[in-house]
């Protein structure tokens, strides 16, 4: 979101690496919040949220949140990859829970790991919205901090 202006040596292309993004419509909006038409998602080069053969979805722009509330079946499609990726890196220690009525996939997490560890050994996302490709790369969100906010050396103890 641009307010005022805009500075090219902060933008990945200059001023041709901006886009715009209308706010989605009422239909998949219709609380009319900072919402735009979400068309589809990859981790790595897997295609998990297929814009050809699934329907657009909401995307709240909210920039002080660090929430991330997917649909089921690209958070499924993400943690099963991230699973295949690693079962066989003994270093990595990754879990995956399931629901005990339903069995589908419960929370996942790093178990005794550090991030900086494995970093190196994911792949980046990518969301696809009005028709761009947006990659996020792991290690520009996933950060071994202490509680004092510093980095920690070692992983925490279990």
């Amino acid at each position: 979101m641009v307010f005022g202006g805009y500075n090219e040596s902060q933008i990945v292309g200059g001023a041709d690496g901006l886009f715009n993004m209308p706010l989605a419509k009422e239909e998949l909006n219709p609380t009319m919040f900072w919402g735009v038409e979400a068309q589809g998602f990859l981790y790595g080069g897997n295609m998990i949220y297929d814009p050809e053969t699934e329907p657009p979805l909401l995307a709240v722009i909210d920039s002080g949140t660090t929430l991330c509330n997917v649909p089921y079946k690209i958070y499924d499609g993400l943690m099963m990859n991230i699973a295949k990726k690693l079962k066989h890196d003994p270093a990595v220690s990754f879990i995956c829970t399931r629901e005990e009525d339903t069995e589908t996939l419960g929370p996942c997490f790093f178990n005794n790991t550090r991030c900086v560890d494995i970093t190196s050994k994911l792949e980046p996302m990518r969301f696809i919205f009005g028709g761009v490709v947006y990659e996020i790369k792991i290690d520009a969100f996933l950060k071994d901090i202490s509680s004092g906010g510093t980095m920690n050396e070692a992983p925490p103890p279990p």
